[in-house]
This record gives C-alpha cells, structure tokens and sequence, in this order.
C-alpha cells in the first residue's frame, strides 16, 4: 500500500550539487544540462540549501522587472 510505502523507495540517489559561490546562470546551465529542477547547494562539501528551476525564474523574472 502506497502510504505505507517509504520515501527511500523513490528518492534519487544522484543528487546534484552546486557551489554556493557559482552564479546563478551556471545553476540554470547545470539544470538545463542535466534536465534537473533542483540543485544542492554546497558551502565546503556542507549542504546549505536546495536551489530550484522556481527560484531561478524568479531571479531572472525580478531582474527583467527592475
């Protein structure tokens, strides 16, 4: 049954990451690139956030409308 089921049966292993110090058209390339919404961010191998495809069309939205 589905609600019984666990998240580790569906997750991604691969996860895909990204510097905390790269721009943002370099996440949008790697997501493009890799055809991911999501990207991890590192700050020396330390997880410190999730970037996704939202965030940078919401970035890219803002700086358009400025």
């Amino acid at each position: 049954e589905m609600l019984n089921d666990y998240v580790r049966n569906h997750m991604s292993m691969a996860v895909q990451t990204i510097d905390h110090e790269c721009s943002l058209l370099q996440s949008a390339r790697c997501m493009c690139n890799q055809h991911i919404h999501r990207l991890v961010v590192l700050d020396h191998d330390r997880p410190i956030g999730i970037i996704t495809s939202l965030d940078l069309i919401a970035a890219f939205v803002a700086a358009v409308e400025e």
